[in-house]
């Protein structure tokens, strides 16, 4: 159960900052202490049910992306977990360059 509850805290780690969300404005809107976050992301204290949904509604996410770390979306859950972490939580400049290297892709493989 610990590898899970760690497995859950890097991806809201990875969401938050992703979406530049210091971890003061995630226990703010949770209404946690910094340092319950701060234990959360390193799978050191896990979340009650409800305030996992209102993590997942806050970080834009689906409860099977934090808690299994696959989306709904069967397309995606196909795709490698780096791309999938550069698409959810990556910046525009990464999200670029994957775009620009799976046109590349595309036109090799033809």
């Amino acid at each position: 159960m610990d590898n899970l509850y760690a497995e859950i805290g890097a991806r809201i780690s990875r969401l938050r900052k992703g979406r530049r969300i210091t971890q003061e404005q995630l226990a703010e809107e949770l209404d946690v202490t910094i340092k319950h976050v701060s234990e959360i992301e390193r799978g050191l204290s896990s979340l009650s049910l409800p305030k996992l949904v209102h993590t997942a509604r806050f970080l834009d996410c689906s409860l099977d992306y934090l808690i299994l770390g696959r989306d709904k979306n069967i397309i995606t859950s196909l795709l490698p977990d780096s791309v999938m972490e550069i698409l959810q939580a990556g910046n525009d400049k990464d999200r670029l360059l994957l775009d620009e290297y799976l046109r590349l892709f595309s036109k090799l493989r033809s």
